[in-house]
């Protein structure tokens, strides 16, 4: 093998795994970046359905502590 062979293998193999290595690269951050944004929705998802199911039994409740009390009746409540 001559020097420029040698030259030639080193450069063309330095180009295929700079390739891979980047293909690599690039799929993980996608990948990364999806997952994020999936879980960032599943959140936002959560937090709608915990607040609408705290203000239900807010509103439900409300007038119990008043009954409580002794301001009103339970059949008022």
């Amino acid at each position: 093998m001559t020097a420029l062979e040698v030259q030639l293998i080193i450069s063309v193999a330095t180009i295929l795994c700079s390739g891979v290595i980047s293909a690599i690269v690039t799929h993980r951050l996608a990948s990364s970046r999806a997952e994020r944004d999936f879980r960032r929705k599943k959140l936002e998802e959560l937090f709608v359905a915990i607040s609408r199911y705290c203000n239900k039994l807010a509103t439900a409740n409300i007038m119990w502590p008043r009954v409580m009390r002794g301001e009103l009746d339970y059949n008022q409540g």
